[in-house]
């Protein structure tokens, strides 16, 4: 997964986690854009491509364990699934071209808590850095955080794709930066999406914090996991199976299927062995 942070602090107990977290101060949604997110605006923004890459918009979430509690009940049975459902259980990036270049989203990535985020773009050899910074080392001692994140890059896109190198730097000289490349065909498809499960590390805190467990591509309920099952208690909530995701060590509540068309959002999951996973994993 994009953030690996070996120095990451973990609060004693569960109560802890869900008390103890310092919070942003924008509201959090799922969206990565819009309302409860923070937009920086920096040079560049005027028309016309230019070679180089220039940030012109930076958009971050809260922390989304820190939304309010969704609604629902344990065992309720599963209508068809909406985008969003889904979507809270992936890891993704998107791309779409805007003005002289193109935006590029970051679904649920995995970090510290208590993190104040900025965004960086940077040239690296032929390819576009986007690098996500903690300045101020601020961590807060309550687990690990979700995030989306959002960059407008001006830029002109390769007719065979880009490297694109998201880095995640939570203290700047005092831990080592975090980096993963992925090529995306920003020349070739001007506008597209990857996803993959999102950390089972994180999503379990996320899904412990906002009463999500057994639900729809988060945790299952399991004797010994993050979510924990009562006695007796089914593993997912009716409609969904429970079965392996970015970790074997802990199920993902997972939608069932007999065609690809069965599963939502179209093009992002397919139909593989009668359960909907990620089509196109990164």
């Amino acid at each position: 997964m994009i953030a690996r942070i070996a120095a990451m602090l973990f609060c004693a107990t569960t109560a802890a986690a869900l008390s103890g977290c310092s919070s942003d101060p924008t509201p959090a949604n799922g969206s990565g854009g819009g309302s409860g997110t923070t937009t920086t605006t920096t040079g560049g923004a005027g028309g016309g491509a230019v070679t180089g890459p220039t940030l012109a918009a930076f958009q971050k979430s809260a922390c989304k364990k820190e939304a309010q509690t969704q609604s629902g009940t344990p065992g309720e049975a599963a209508q068809a699934l909406s985008a969003d459902e889904v979507y809270a259980g992936l890891e993704c990036v998107s791309w779409s071209p805007i003005e002289g270049g193109f935006r590029v989203l970051l679904r649920n990535v995995d970090s510290v808590c208590g993190a104040e985020w900025a965004g960086e773009v940077n040239q690296v050899g032929g390819g576009v850095e986007l690098r996500l910074v903690n300045p101020k080392c601020q961590m807060a001692n309550c687990g690990s955080c979700i995030y989306d994140f959002t960059f407008d890059v001006k830029m002109k896109a390769a007719a065979g794709g880009d490297e694109v190198s998201i880095v995640l730097d939570t203290c700047p000289g005092q831990q080592p930066a975090q980096t993963e490349k992925v090529t995306l065909p920003l020349g070739a498809a001007p506008t597209g999406e990857l996803c993959r499960y999102a950390d089972a590390n994180s999503l379990g805190w996320q899904a412990m914090s906002l009463g999500t467990c057994g639900k729809a591509y988060m945790p299952c309920r399991e004797a010994n996991g993050m979510c924990l099952a009562a006695d007796g208690g089914a593993a997912c909530d009716d409609g969904l199976t429970c079965a392996d995701g970015a970790s074997a060590a802990g199920g993902v509540c997972h939608a069932p299927c007999k065609v690809d068309g069965d599963c939502a959002p179209t093009g992002v999951m397919k139909c593989d062995a009668g359960l909907c996973r990620p089509a196109h994993p990164y």
